[in-house]
């Protein structure tokens, strides 16, 4: 039994690395600075190059929003619009897109 808690212990150790290292690059590509990790990046530099590509061509999609949100600015616009300083939804958002990612 015991052997079994200390496997299940190493693959969840392995499996919250994986995910720490995920989220630092889903956070890398919105241009957010990652967690803290002791693993050393030696990819970072490589990363960094195609995270920089991507990044930019975001950037030339920035002013399309996505349909949804696109409805909810314009409910913004359309009742705080006499109220002066309209908020906009932010362009880059952390999409949570695995499981257990929430929890890292």
């Amino acid at each position: 039994m015991a052997s079994n808690t200390i496997s299940n212990t190493a693959v969840t150790a392995e499996t919250d690395e994986q995910l720490i290292a995920y989220l630092n690059l889903k956070l890398r590509e919105i241009g957010q600075p990652g967690v803290a990790t002791t693993r050393a990046e030696g990819l970072v530099p490589l990363v960094d190059h195609f995270l920089a590509l991507s990044r930019e061509k975001d950037r030339a999609l920035t002013r399309h929003l996505a349909p949804v949100d696109q409805r909810i600015q314009n409910f913004l616009y359309l009742n705080l619009e006499s109220e002066g300083d309209i908020p906009n939804i932010p362009n880059t958002t952390l999409v949570l897109d695995r499981p257990q990612l929430a929890r890292v």
